[in-house]
């Protein structure tokens, strides 16, 4: 099929690329790095009687350089590993649209990690997706990733099998409740009991891909003095937009969201701080 073709058959399905941006990916001098670019891959996989992920599975991850940080690297190469491992699909069933980790050290001897991912699925029938977690807040992480399974409470699905991947997150594998259809809304919940943090805590909520929306949230301890919370993103294969100076916050619940992020890691510090 020429680009041509193809470019009318995209259009025609809905997800429109033009003939010359086909060109360019084919040659190999371009790569999608959007949503919708992503989604129009998916579409000439259906095209031309590919199986779902074919394409996809040999993109970049979305929204990142030729090259990345070692540290990015190791660690979507683990998750390429674990989606082999597991038997998941390239694409995951569930696409991410909004994502929100909630560390919850209101009581910092019983604190508890929240989150939350709402999306849609991708294909009928698919029930089987990885999850991020940043095991460093949560209790179990140290007994290993068997014990960190059995400690996670799943609301709309079951937690199958966990593993610890570098830079201390974990990679649950998600199961839904029911199978679902083309385009279905998707709401799951993961919640776990946290470590101790009493003066200071930090919490990462990752994007595989991109999703519209993702948010690190903590409340710290109800007799703690102000905090300060300190915003940071790092975009996989970029440098981290923060300017890294610290911010008075006398909110119960201090929070950084990030829109239309790419695959990264969006995170939140609160520190202990003399009252304002």
């Amino acid at each position: 099929m020429t680009a041509s073709a193809l470019a009318t058959a995209t259009r025609l399905a809905g997800t429109p690329v033009s003939a010359p941006t086909l060109r360019t990916w084919m040659a190999g001098t371009a790569w999608p790095s959007r949503r919708a670019t992503v989604r129009a891959v998916e579409t000439i996989e259906t095209l031309l009687h590919l199986a779902p992920g074919a394409l996809v599975a040999l993109l970049r991850p979305i929204g990142c350089p030729t090259a990345l940080p070692r540290g990015d690297a190791v660690l979507f190469t683990r998750l390429g590993e674990l989606r082999r491992e597991w038997g998941l699909a390239a694409t995951d069933a569930v696409e991410s649209l909004l994502v929100t980790s909630h560390l919850d050290l209101t009581d910092p001897r019983a604190g508890r990690l929240e989150h939350t991912i709402v999306g849609t699925s991708r294909r009928a029938g698919a029930r089987r997706f990885p999850v991020v977690l940043d095991g460093i807040v949560l209790a179990a992480e140290a007994d290993g990733a068997t014990a960190l399974r059995d400690a996670l409470e799943v609301a709309g699905g079951r937690a199958l099998r966990a593993a610890l991947v570098p830079d201390g997150l974990a990679v649950v594998e998600v199961e839904l409740e029911r199978p679902h259809e083309a385009g279905d809304t998707v709401h799951v919940g993961l919640a776990a009991a946290a470590a101790p943090a009493e003066c200071a805590a930090t919490l990462r909520a990752v994007a595989f891909a991109r999703c519209v929306a993702i948010a690190a949230q903590i409340s710290p301890p109800a007799d703690a003095p102000a905090g300060w919370a300190t915003p940071r993103t790092d975009t996989l294969g970029a440098a981290a937009d923060s300017d890294g100076q610290r911010r008075p916050s006398t909110a119960p619940t201090v929070q950084h969201v990030e829109i239309d992020m790419a695959p990264g890691i969006a995170s939140i510090t609160w520190e202990a701080g003399e009252p304002v």
